[in-house]
């Protein structure tokens, strides 16, 4: 009788012990299941948190953006031109509206920061004075263009031909004689020159030329060549030292006007001035 319940005992041990291992199999996997989603679903948090940080950022540059616009707009605002409908007059001669130009019409009278502003040629026609605008001076004229001074002041070369040129630079012409209007052209390889567009707008040219005494150690050919015609030439002889001569011409119609140097050697460079030049 005791063999018997011991034997049914430890049948019914056995019998536990074989069910348990299965439950505690299957609990095991399933917490590994779980950690490892929770891993996934930390690191999915972590990149939505980096994606969300640079949206931020992004938010925050859009909104410096507008302020900046909004800057830009104020100080565009500030600074506008207001049209004015003030009328604008001179002994009994009433301007009002807006000037026309071509196909544009502007106000004719602007304020800026306070100040009145009106176009160039309205003045003109409201004082009865011609204007004009002269593109190679760069320079709008009341009343008449003046057409006489330093040429230095006025025209610059249009074409440079194997030379530099200074403008106005300051030249010893000795004896105390200095002066400061005028062009020094430096050539090289026994030639060089330089054209002005005249326009047929001058009459006379005057003016004293220099020639420094390394261009004349040989004979030099200094010539003007107008509208494209041999005009005048000037020859050092290779003795002269460094000759000064004075220049004048008549360039009445005469459309381009070109100092020109030859030298009589290929390997000639020099300086050649041409200075108090008088054009009118």
């Amino acid at each position: 009788m005791k063999k018997g319940k011991l034997l049914f005992l430890s049948l019914v041990i056995m019998l536990m012990t074989s069910l348990a291992t299965p439950v505690e199999a299957k609990t095991e996997t399933s917490v590994k299941s779980l950690e490892k989603q929770n891993k996934a679903l930390k690191d999915e948090n972590a990149k939505l948190k980096e994606q969300i940080k640079s949206k931020d950022k992004q938010v925050k540059d859009y909104k410096n953006q507008l302020t900046n616009k909004d800057k830009e707009i104020q100080t565009y605002k500030s600074n506008a031109a207001t049209p004015l409908k003030t009328k604008l007059a001179y002994q009994g001669n009433v301007l009002s509206g807006n000037y026309q130009e071509g196909k544009t019409s502007v106000p004719l009278l602007l304020s800026y920061k306070g100040i009145r502003y009106t176009p160039i040629n309205k003045i003109g026609d409201l004082l009865k004075i011609k204007t004009s605008y002269d593109r190679s001076k760069n320079t709008l004229f009341f009343g008449e263009e003046p057409q006489r001074g330093y040429m230095s002041d006025i025209l610059e070369p249009i074409v440079k031909h194997n030379v530099t040129v200074d403008i106005n630079k300051q030249m010893d012409f000795g004896g105390g004689e200095i002066y400061d209007k005028g062009y020094s052209m430096a050539y090289s390889n026994g030639y060089g020159g330089m054209t002005f567009n005249l326009d047929n707008k001058y009459k006379k040219i005057t003016g004293l030329l220099k020639i420094d005494k390394q261009s004349v150690v040989k004979p030099l050919n200094i010539s003007f060549v107008a509208n494209g015609t041999w005009y005048k030439t000037l020859r050092t002889t290779g003795s002269d030292g460094g000759s000064i001569s004075v220049v004048n011409l008549d360039v009445s119609n005469v459309s381009t006007l070109q100092l020109a140097v030859e030298g009589t050697d290929s390997s000639q460079s020099g300086v050649v001035e041409f200075a108090n030049v008088i054009i009118e």
